[in-house]
C-alpha cells in the first residue's frame, strides 16, 4: 500500500514538469437559454468555411495564438476570416447505425441481385430491391449528416482562443 502512494507521489510530483495546458478554440453561444460550448483542441481536424467561399476546408491544426490559427501546411487564418465551422461529433452510436443502414442497403441488393442469377428469374436487378436498398442508404446519409454540427459565425457567438498556461503566468 505504502509502495503504490510513494509510485502515485513520485509521478504526481515528477511527471507534472512535463505536462502542459493545450491551446484550444472555443466556440460559445446561447441557444434557447443554455449556453453552448464547443472546443476544438490542437491537432484536430478543423472544418471550415472563410468569408467568401463556397466550400469547406479541412485541415489540421498545430498551433493557436491570440486570434491566429496555423495549420499542417504552414498556412494560417484568423478567427474574422472564419463564416462557419463543422464539426463532427464522433458519438458511437451515430457511427454504428450509419454504418449498419450503409452495409444493410449494399448488401441488400447484393443478395437479391445474386439470388435472381441463381434462380434465373427475371428482370436481374428488381426495382423494389433497388428502391428499398436506396431507401436504406439514403437513410445512413442523413444519420451521417444529424452528426454534423454546423456553426454559422456571428455577432452572436463567440470565438476564443483559449490558453490555459499557468507556468508563464506572471511572465511578460
Amino acid at each position: 500500500m505504502k509502495l503504490t502512494l510513494s509510485f502515485i507521489l513520485f509521478f504526481s510530483l515528477f511527471g507534472s514538469s512535463h505536462c502542459y495546458a493545450q491551446t484550444r478554440l472555443r466556440i460559445s453561444y446561447d441557444q434557447l437559454g443554455n449556453t453552448r460550448l464547443y472546443e476544438v483542441f490542437t491537432n484536430e481536424l478543423l472544418e471550415y468555411k472563410l468569408k467568401g467561399d463556397a466550400f469547406y476546408t479541412s485541415k489540421k491544426i498545430i498551433h493557436m495564438q491570440d486570434s491566429i490559427i496555423v495549420f499542417e501546411d504552414n498556412s494560417e487564418i484568423t478567427l474574422a476570416q472564419l463564416k462557419a465551422v463543422r464539426l463532427r461529433m464522433h458519438n458511437h452510436l451515430v457511427n454504428t447505425f450509419q454504418a449498419a443502414f450503409l452495409t444493410a442497403g449494399i448488401g441488400f441488393v447484393s443478395l437479391n441481385t445474386i439470388n435472381n442469377i441463381i434462380t434465373n428469374e427475371s428482370p436481374i436487378l428488381d426495382e423494389r430491391a433497388a428502391l428499398i436498398s436506396l431507401a436504406l442508404v439514403t437513410t445512413s446519409f442523413l444519420i451521417r449528416e444529424l452528426g454534423i454540427k454546423r456553426i454559422f459565425i456571428n455577432d452572436k457567438k463567440t470565438l476564443k482562443i483559449v490558453s490555459i498556461d499557468f507556468q508563464h503566468l506572471n511572465s511578460k
